[in-house]
């Protein structure tokens, strides 16, 4: 058994801000500390040789409400051995941030309006139990 809540790829926190802010002003109550794509929530394998490994997505839609507010994306770029882990996903997307009684795990019943595409690359890792995000 391994101590991790998800992997996935994670992205820079400012610049995910960046973006977000460019979508509509004001966050919700917490905003996501290491924003993500899961790629395996509480996962039986871990596929540590290829944490580090660079992924870049594609952001298509944004979408918020009362509870949360997330990115949609595809998925572009990866390593071949992660390529079954991204075909499990049923809706990628990267949540910014939640309400005060909000979950991350509901981003993906959003609604995502279309917005104007941009690529941003992040890298697989896992965050444990702890919270600490374990990128190599």
């Amino acid at each position: 058994m391994n101590d991790f809540c998800y992997i996935g790829c994670f992205f820079d926190p400012a610049e995910i801000k960046r973006n977000a802010w460019n979508q509509e002003r004001g966050r919700l109550h917490r905003v996501v500390r290491h924003p993500h794509v899961t790629f395996s929530y509480r996962p039986d394998e871990v596929p540590f040789d290829l944490f580090g490994s660079e992924v870049a997505v594609r952001v298509i839609g944004y979408g918020k409400n009362d509870e949360n507010e997330a990115f949609l994306v595809e998925l572009l770029e990866m390593p071949e051995g992660l390529l079954p882990l991204a075909e499990t996903i049923r809706v990628p997307h990267i949540t910014i941030s939640v309400s005060e009684r909000g979950k991350a795990v509901n981003s993906n019943k959003l609604k995502f309006p279309p917005v104007q595409p941009f690529i941003i690359k992040g890298i697989f890792g896992g965050e444990d139990q702890k919270g600490v995000l374990h990128l190599d």
